[in-house]
C-alpha cells in the first residue's frame, strides 16, 4: 500500500511546552510561508490561529489576507479579518486584498472585505 504524501510539518514543541511558543516565532514561520512561490493556505491558517501576526508580510508586501483574496480562500480571509488585520495594507505594487480578490474573480472574499471596510465607517 502506498502512503499518501504529506506536506511540510509545522514546528511542534515538546509535549507540555505547546503554550510557550512565542508569537514572534509563529510570525517568522508565517512570513517564511508567505515568501514561498506557492504558499500553503492551510499552514498560513494554522499559524494565524495559533497567534502569528495576521499583518505579517512577505518580501512583496503581501499579507495572509492578500493571499486569501488571490486564491479565494474564504475560511482564511474570515480568520484574518476576525483577528483585526489591517485590510487596507498595500503590496509593493500598490494592490490591496480587495483589488486582488476582484482581479481573480473571488467575489465572496471581495464581498467579505468590502463589508468590513463599510463597517469601519
Amino acid at each position: 500500500m502506498v502512503k499518501p504524501i504529506q506536506g511540510p510539518k509545522l514546528y511542534e514543541p515538546p509535549v507540555g511546552q505547546q503554550d510557550h511558543i512565542s508569537n514572534d516565532a509563529l510570525t517568522e514561520q508565517l512570513t517564511a510561508e508567505l515568501n514561498k512561490f506557492y504558499p500553503n493556505t492551510s499552514i498560513v491558517y494554522s499559524l494565524i490561529k495559533k497567534g502569528a501576526n495576521p499583518d505579517a508580510t512577505n518580501i512583496a508586501g503581501s499579507t495572509a489576507l492578500v493571499l486569501a483574496a488571490t486564491v479565494g480562500d474564504l475560511k482564511l480571509a474570515t480568520l484574518v479579518i476576525e483577528k483585526v488585520a489591517n485590510i487596507n495594507t498595500k503590496t509593493m505594487d500598490g494592490g490591496t486584498a480587495l483589488i486582488r480578490a476582484l482581479e481573480n474573480k473571488n467575489y465572496l472574499v471581495a464581498m467579505l472585505i468590502a463589508k468590513k471596510l463599510v463597517e469601519k465607517f
